[in-house]
């Protein structure tokens, strides 16, 4: 009895010095807003955009997402650059589980979400093969990501992007976000970050012509796989992936906005012919020649739903003829001539089945197996 008499008063100091702690850090964050002008009702502040980078007031300047000026960015604060920022709430939010037994470790298999039917959003972790590719910059003393593509996962160490998208980066600047969803959320769950240790790229690529526009990322370390991050299958040069079965575009939109989710674009292939004729009279190039490397699309989706450019290297990706819900990365986004005022132009996707002795051969010279973007053997009854 009287060993847990002498208890009950440390716990109460512990609870009370938690107390005090907890008082300073709301003080202390009140003094770091106290120097902004409020706005929206006291529930946010005046700052300048880079203070704001993903919806939310940046108070301790780390990590930050810098977006990429556009258009005018006028609101009640009343001066070019600053936007009125709601300042971050402090919440208690239930942790997701972000493992799964019952994973089947099949390449290419979606996530067991509801489908967005008719709609461009994708559903959180419905894509687990989907990357984000950052770069890490210094302003002053802060340290901010900067998004700069998209990419596809291939191996649990391994991802699939373009050549420009990282042909002037190092990589001990780049980063690769897995299991991310809204580019601008600073509070999602299950990401998993990490570093670049080795870019490779195809020693044909040339800049001015975009050809042979791929690369592979060579991590630092693995990624925890599983139904939120998983790899995508990659086909053989001899399959004929695509030519009547489902095909998205999956990827981010390249123009800053509020909110940034993953989107999908159901898509069909247009013919060598068709592509050529559009990008001659679109770019004014008379002699234009699509590369055999490359392939095109269009959108099955209403046009005014697509975002007004989408980020390149970005996942062309189609489902298994075999197996429902299995999909195929089949070209990787390169360039596109379509601008929010002209929507009807095509896209240029990197044909992945060009490339897949290339991949096997740099999979093999880093101890890695290519089976491990195959698709197990499906049964058949």
């Amino acid at each position: 009895m009287n060993e847990r008499k002498e208890v009950r008063p440390r716990r109460w100091l512990a609870v009370l010095l938690l107390s005090i702690v907890f008082a300073g850090v709301v003080l202390a964050n009140e003094d770091i807003l106290a120097g902004f002008t409020r706005c929206n009702s006291n529930a946010g502040i005046c700052m300048t955009i880079e203070q704001c980078p993903n919806g939310q007031a940046n108070v301790d300047g780390e990590d930050i997402l810098v977006p990429r000026l556009s258009g005018d960015d006028f609101d009640e604060c009343n001066q070019y650059g600053r936007v009125c920022c709601p300042i971050p709430t402090d919440s208690v939010t239930e942790t997701p589980v972000c493992g799964d037994e019952d994973w089947s470790q099949q390449c290419g298999e979606k996530a067991d979400v509801e489908e967005s039917m008719g709609l461009v959003e994708t559903n959180r972790w419905e894509f687990p093969w989907s990357v984000a590719v950052f770069s890490i910059i210094e302003i002053g003393n802060r340290r901010m990501n900067q998004f700069l593509c998209g990419g596809s996962v291939i191996e649990d160490g391994i991802v699939v992007t373009t050549a420009k998208c990282v042909r002037n980066e190092k990589n001990s600047t780049l980063r690769v976000q897995f299991g991310k969803w809204d580019l601008t959320d600073r509070t999602e769950q299950c990401v998993q970050e990490l570093s670049v240790e080795e870019i490779v790229f195809h020693p044909k690529y040339v800049p001015s012509s975009r050809q042979h526009n791929i690369a592979l990322l060579f991590l630092d370390d693995n990624a925890r796989l599983g139904r939120w991050v998983n790899r995508v299958c990659l086909p053989e040069p001899q399959q004929n992936v695509g030519s009547t079965e489902t095909c998205y575009i999956v990827g981010w939109n390249a123009i800053p906005k509020p909110s940034n989710p993953l989107f999908k674009l159901r898509v069909e292939f247009q013919s060598r012919q068709v592509c050529e004729s559009s990008i001659r009279r679109y770019a004014s190039l008379s002699h234009f020649n699509l590369l055999e490397e490359n392939t095109c699309t269009a959108y099955l989706d209403e046009m005014e739903k697509h975002p007004c450019a989408r980020a390149e290297g970005s996942g062309l990706i189609c489902e298994s003829p075999d197996r429902s819900g299995q999909f195929f990365l089949v070209g990787i986004a390169s360039y596109a001539l379509r601008v929010c005022q002209n929507v009807t132009e095509i896209n240029v996707f990197v044909s992945v089945k060009h490339y897949k002795r290339w991949i096997d051969k740099h999979m093999k010279e880093h101890s890695r197996h290519p089976s491990f973007y195959h698709p197990d053997p499906v049964v058949r009854h």
